[in-house]
């Protein structure tokens, strides 16, 4: 605890030697130089003379007069500007109060060869719907990466690992300079490129390719981000070597090296690890459209295979829980040739995660007239691989044409091994008991190919656009299931033994294509109208084989195995609208899709055919009364499709106290969704205000229905839900404020969420009702090469209640970290970032709380402290969480698993680069 006390200790003396600063006042007035008029509502801003960073902002009066108060003492640069004025930037060393008499400044119609130097940073700047962070403008500390960086900017949030949400919403891209560099991991990104070679940040949403043609909004966005790099960054060589070890146990090397050209980038990466550091997220991307976003409509309303093989095993992917052994690598190219007519972008990543370690469940599923509790205990030994290749190439054919194409294979294989062990109670008698140990290994390929052409007509806004996609998804696996299930009824026991060979297949051969039509109406109102054609020949297997006398897995029980055949087919037509305002602008229309299913079980011999006709329509309406300041207002209605999963006729025994059971009678759902989102942003000052809120119903749900019987088996199959309509609800207001006196920022959100759903258990209605509630307040200092601070805290409060047991549970939760940074002298850096977590107490679990803390101390050397030791200390009090709550229909789960904990690491780590001439940097 005296760690705690000394960091929070320094945070406070750094706060009191900021606040015992005197803070001094300067006033003049603007002119015009020829006429000597007065100047009204001209910005006058004070930037730091030393970095550049904007001090103080204010606005001229109506005789040209201003006042700027508390100034600190220092040097620091005077900029003054006006529409159709050169910006007047004078010097000024603040010992006192400062009096500028009047500043004359002159108009750019009276300038001949006369040069300017503009001394002015503007730290955030509004385009649209773009926002635009000048990196200049924000505290750079020696050997920051963009996530440094980013933690700065108002409104945007990086997580501990690596995740980044901006004003509530997650971010799904990164890009460098507008395109992909390694594709679905950001964190190549955010935790490699350096900060001082950034030149300005900007977040978006993206749209699709065709959507960002068209200027026609289609509903697919993604929140993106673009780090732009300076100019004399785009040339050189840069990266870093790090290696580190706790000399016993753990270990983790990495190697990040870049190679950029004004129009080549070419980057190498690589990481092994068993301390938590992936470097690669194995997770795939959105099941269908590729790395870029370049989507098309029609296959949004094909149902997919999943990738789940039939023993229902995850990929093994590493998600905080275990011990894992990470070994990644990667491969980046990119180029423009041809007088910049042609690029190219080539990634190309391998990487294999072996995960181990131990989970033990408890869970209480609350029946109308009883409780079933049961304790699980697992084991696994997991092992994945991926390697994934994708290749984009853009060709300008003409002034008015373009093509692009994009093309990507990835190939997966995994083996994974898990043995679990259960028993359940009734609060007074034990009901049932379990083992089951499951082997099982296979592999996966993906190939998707995408094209897209578009062509401008003389007549502007009028255009034509052709995008066609096609994938072809197959994967297959082999393992084996053995079981042995007791359930006592009365006192009577029955036993279950399974011993099988599962083998499963599944595929998916989808082909769309969408034509876009674009048509200016009026000299506001355009009109984009598409027809999509997509189709997907679908297949999957399923086998289960017993094991006969002579021992062979020979004997087919067809009760758990199915093949199946599932083809599809959509044609839709849509007609979408842009009307544009000056301060307003309106997207409406609607998709119509007539979506056929054939669905054919080879085993029983039948055929099962089923059209629906699926309506789409969508409204958004943004309007923009001021710089920095919008309000946006969207409804969008869609169709879900079920599953394959859901929909298969085949009862899967991997688990056989919970069989889940195919209904292919299942029909769409339809959602409907409102959001709303209002910013409010003063750029001078970074103050920033958002309120994002959301409502959606679910018409035609699907939804879980579950009969247990009095041992605690379960039968679980999905109904369409016709006579209730569950819905979501939820909103946040997000402030941030930076007061200059101090040079604090603060920020800060109050937050609730809300929802409705419902379930069968025993063919009883169960209404389940939740309630969230969240307040954060948090501080943020920056001090060049002194101190960086960010401390938070937070609440919630939860609240569920069920309708068929009238359990009511409520939770309170507490959430604080301090994040610090402390320049010591002797080029010494001190890393304090404690954490601390409460759950409270709840009807079921009593309360846990853990005070995790992280500290990193470090010694620069050379010059250009490009050579940094380090000692890493993480959960030095050894109070990593090891558990997690859940909560689904009227069951309760609790979940304890294996971390890593206490762990002091020893590291070095170069950072090198020599940028200017590529032939200049690697002399």
């Amino acid at each position: 605890m005296k760690i705690i006390y000394l960091g929070l200790m320094l945070c406070l003396l750094s706060v009191g030697q900021v606040l015992a600063q005197s803070a001094y006042r300067i006033k003049g007035a603007a002119r015009d130089s020829s006429q000597f008029l007065n100047i009204p509502q001209g910005s006058v801003a004070v930037i730091n003379a030393k970095d550049s960073i904007l001090r103080a902002f204010t606005w001229t009066a109506a005789d040209g007069s201003f006042t700027l108060n508390n100034i600190p003492a220092g040097k620091y640069i005077l900029v003054l500007s006006y529409p159709k004025y050169a910006d007047r930037t004078v010097g000024v060393d603040v010992t006192g109060d400062k009096d500028m008499g009047t500043i004359n400044m002159q108009s750019k119609a009276n300038l001949l060869k006369e040069v300017l130097i503009k001394g002015k940073v503007d730290a955030i700047k509004i385009n649209g719907d773009t926002t635009t962070y000048n990196a200049k403008a924000f505290v750079i500390q020696p050997n920051d990466k963009v996530e440094d960086l980013l933690r700065q900017l108002p409104g945007i949030q990086v997580d501990a690992n690596g995740g980044i949400t901006a004003n509530g919403e997650r971010i799904g891209k990164v890009l460098l300079d507008g395109e992909e560099f390694f594709g679905d991991d950001p964190t190549l990104i955010t935790k490699n490129i350096r900060a001082d070679m950034v030149d300005k940040v900007q977040l978006y949403n993206k749209k699709s390719d065709q959507a960002t043609f068209t200027g026609i909004d289609d509903g697919k966005k993604t929140k993106t981000i673009n780090i732009v790099l300076k100019e004399d960054k785009r040339k050189g060589v840069f990266g870093q070597l790090d290696g580190g070890s706790n000399v016993e146990r753990y270990h983790q090397a990495s190697g990040f090296y870049n190679r950029f050209d004004q129009n080549k980038k070419y980057s190498l990466y690589g990481t092994i690890a068993n301390t938590g550091k992936a470097g690669l997220g194995l997770s795939e991307e959105s099941r269908l459209g590729t790395s870029d976003n370049m989507q098309i409509s029609a296959t949004g309303s094909l149902t997919i295979f999943s990738s789940r093989d039939e023993l229902g095993i995850s990929n093994g992917q590493y998600d905080g829980r275990g011990f894992p052994l990470a070994r990644t690598g990667g491969a980046h190219f990119d180029s423009r040739w041809n007088n910049r007519k042609e690029f190219i972008n080539v990634n190309y990543k391998i990487g294999s995660m072996a995960t181990t370690g131990e989970n033990s469940t408890i869970s209480q599923q609350n029946l109308l007239n009883r409780v079933i509790n049961s304790r699980s205990e697992q084991n696994y030994n997991n092992y994945a691989f991926r390697q994934k290749l994708d290749v984009t190439y853009q060709l300008k054919l003409s002034e008015t044409a373009d093509l692009k194409v994009v093309t990507s294979g990835t190939f997966k294989n995994f083996d994974l091994v898990n043995n679990n062990s259960s028993v359940g109670d009734d609060g007074t008698n034990v009901i049932n008991r379990s083992v089951r140990n499951i082997r099982n290994e296979g592999d996966g390929r993906i190939v998707r190919n995408n094209l897209l052409y578009t062509k401008k007509f003389k007549t502007p806004r009028r255009t034509i656009s052709w995008a066609v996609e096609q994938m072809y998804d197959q994967n297959g696996s082999a393992g084996n299931l053995f079981a042995v299930v007791e359930q006592y009824n009365g006192g009577v026991g029955d036993t279950t033994r399974v011993d099988q060979l599962k083998r499963s297949r599944s595929s998916n051969n989808v082909l769309g294509s969408n034509v876009a039509y674009t048509e200016p109406l009026t000299k506001q109102l355009s009109g984009v109208f598409n027809y999509s054609f997509g189709m997907n020949n679908a297949m999957a297997n399923r086998e289960s084989f017993n094991r006969s006398g002579g021992g062979v897995y020979d004997s087919l029980d067809l009760a758990v195995s199915n093949d199946y055949k599932f083809n599809q087919t959509v044609n839709e037509v849509g007609a979408m609208f842009n009307y544009a305002g000056k301060k307003s602008t309106l997207d409406f229309g609607s998709r119509l899709a007539r979506v056929g299913y054939k669905q054919v079980d080879l085993y029983q011999n039948t055929t099962f055919n089923r059209n629906f006709i699926n309506v789409s329509p969508q409204v958004n309406w943004i309007y923009r009364p001021g710089e920095g300041k919008s309000i946006s207002m969207g409804y969008n209605g869609s169709n879900t499709q079920p599953s394959v999963e859901q929909i298969q006729p085949v009862r899967t025994n991997n688990d056989p106290l919970n069989i889940v059971a195919g209904n292919p009678d299942l029909r769409p759902s339809f959602n409907n969704r409102v959001n709303i989102n209002i910013q409010m942003l003063k750029l001078a000052t970074r103050a920033s205000n958002f309120v994002n809120m959301g409502f959606s119903t679910v018409s035609n749900a699907i939804v879980n229905s579950s009969t247990t019987n009095a041992s605690g088996g379960s039968v679980i199959r999905y109904v369409n839900l016709t006579d209730r309509t569950p819905y979501n609800y939820s909103a946040s207001f997000n402030i941030n404020r930076t007061f200059k006196p101090w040079d604090i920022n603060v920020g800060g959100y109050i937050a609730f969420n809300g929802s409705k759903n419902y379930s069968y258990v025993n063919d009883e209605l169960n209404i389940t009702d939740n309630q969230g509630y969240n307040a954060s307040i948090n501080f943020q200092k920056y001090k060049a090469q002194k101190y960086s601070i960010f401390l938070s805290f937070s609440g919630n409060y939860t609240i569920s209640q069920f309708s068929l047991t009238g359990i009511r549970n409520e939770a309170p939760g507490v959430n604080s970290n301090l994040t610090s940074t402390f320049y010591l002298p002797g080029k010494v850096q001190l890393k304090f970032d404690p954490q601390y977590r409460y759950i409270g107490r709840t009807r079921n679990f009593d309360a846990q709380s853990y005070l995790l803390v992280n500290s990193t101390l470090s010694k620069t050397f050379f010059k250009d402290n490009n050579l940094k030791l380090s000692v890493t200390g993480n959960d030095l009090l050894n109070q990593k969480a090891t558990f997690d709550r859940g909560a689904y229909g009227s069951t309760f789960t609790q979940n304890n698993f294996d971390v890593i904990r206490r762990l002091v690491l020893f590291s070095l780590t170069w950072d090198f680069n020599k940028f200017g001439t590529t032939t200049e940097a690697q002399k």
